[in-house]
């Protein structure tokens, strides 16, 4: 691994010094820690869509194992039944480029719907 940003596969060793150590100290973080979480990133929940392209290696570099998804590769499209299937220990849910700015709650806090 080392102090380059590799992601998707491209060397960036002459981006910005501090992005460079700040992941070297990321990845120094989670090779610390006893267990390595299991993670879907969800990018679109309708049609569900799994995350593909850099996250994959964010993921990886942050100390998790990737569910679903490749890094370099296209985010792709999954049902439910696969998602349960795979039994990841965290689900992301992160809208790629949603419309309408953030994500509404109710007085509860919890998600309208």
């Amino acid at each position: 691994q080392g102090s380059g940003i590799h992601l998707n596969g491209l060397s960036k060793n002459a981006g910005p010094p501090q992005l460079t150590a700040r992941l070297d100290a990321i990845r120094a973080a989670a090779a610390a820690r006893p267990a390595r979480p299991s993670i879907a990133c969800i990018e679109w929940i309708d049609p569900l869509m799994h995350a593909g392209n850099w996250m994959p290696e964010l993921v990886e570099i942050a100390g998790g194992v990737v569910m679903i998804g490749e890094a370099g590769r296209h985010s792709g499209y999954l049902d439910v039944e696969e998602l349960a299937a795979r039994d990841p220990d965290v689900v992301a849910i992160m809208p790629c480029a949603a419309r309408g700015g953030t994500p509404r709650r109710t007085e509860s806090g919890e998600a309208p719907g």
